[in-house]
């Protein structure tokens, strides 16, 4: 098997290399998620 029958074009690698709460955090962050600002807020006064 070749990359290419793995890991179509259309295939986000992304989720090869970031772990879930880096995605969850930045899909909030895209969406507009108060909380999500609300807690990167709180890490940058941390």
């Amino acid at each position: 098997m070749n990359a290419q029958e793995i890991y179509p074009n259309d295939y986000d690698l992304d989720t090869l290399f970031t772990d879930y709460k880096n995605r969850k955090m930045n899909h909030d962050i895209e969406r507009g998620s108060k909380k999500a600002l609300k807690k990167i807020k709180k890490e940058m006064n941390n």
